[in-house]
């Protein structure tokens, strides 16, 4: 008789992840915190994220979901690639179903417009994310990395994720994975870092540039509508990986192009008045 598969929200007894520092790694804490004092929405967000204590043996997430019979679909996998353009490294977290394999040679590879995307090596990722082997979670990750969530992931009520440390996971809403941030360039780079004098786009700093090739999915604030920096504005998809785009500065948003239609990488989107 085939075990009937479980939803983690059913199987452990969560506590608020905010709440319990000393079960996140740092960094996780960290950026949780950062994401609540963002915008009301985020706040809400976060605090629907939950951790709970299990073995350690059972970190990798195909062993906890063989071990307590979860259903796949409602845990995550977060996958660190790395590639390299114009002499500029480019690197990103891909997070996906764990019944689902990131599709590293061909869909990572075109959104981060690399022409070779590989593996992040384990003790490079320990080192950088400051982070646990099998705990890696794209929840407070180095600013220079992007976040790609797939779409499935995105659109769950909740799915378990990483937390940093072996010791524990995370179940948080696909939402909040998605309201992570898309482009991790620092402050007045140009998304992607080609090389090169600026162009008319790059020089004009009211530009918001798309992170990706990709379909500008959704605008999430209104043409006109008063933002603040860091504000969730628009959702953009390629090939089932969504990535949000956020307010650079604080202003007014214009709409640049609208919902639905395609975009190239680094094309103005909309500007900040």
């Amino acid at each position: 008789m085939t075990e009937q598969l479980r939803n983690p929200e059913d199987v452990f007894e969560w506590v608020a992840a905010l709440d319990h520092p000393e079960m996140l790694a740092a960094p996780v804490h960290a950026a949780l915190a950062d994401l609540a004092a963002r915008s009301p929405q985020d706040a809400d967000l976060v605090h629907r994220a939950r951790v709970v204590g299990i073995d350690p043996a059972y970190s990798d997430t195909e062993a906890l979901n063989t071990r307590f019979a979860l259903d796949p679909d409602a845990t995550g996998n977060c996958v660190l690639v790395a590639g390299r353009r114009a002499g500029q490294e480019r690197m990103a977290a891909c997070v996906v179903r764990s019944s689902d394999l990131a599709d590293v040679n061909h869909v990572v590879k075109r959104l981060l417009d690399v022409r070779k995307a590989s593996f992040v090596p384990m003790e490079r990722a320990v080192e950088e994310s400051g982070m646990e082997y099998g705990a890696i979670t794209p929840v407070g990750l180095p600013a220079p990395w992007r976040v790609l969530v797939d779409a499935a992931v995105a659109g769950r009520d909740s799915v378990l994720v990483g937390a940093g440390v072996r010791q524990t996971k995370l179940i948080l809403p696909g939402a909040l994975l998605a309201a992570l941030p898309a482009n991790g360039a620092q402050p007045g780079a140009k998304p992607g870092g080609q090389a090169g004098g600026p162009s008319d786009e790059q020089a004009d700093e009211s530009a918001i540039p798309a992170p990706a090739a990709a379909t500008l999915h959704a605008w999430k604030a209104e043409d006109g509508a008063a933002v603040q920096a860091g504000q969730l504005i628009a959702v953009m998809e390629a090939m089932k990986m969504e990535m949000q785009v956020t307010a650079p500065k604080t202003g007014v948003l214009r709409h640049a192009v609208p919902a639905g239609q395609t975009v190239a990488l680094g094309q103005t989107i909309g500007r900040i008045e």
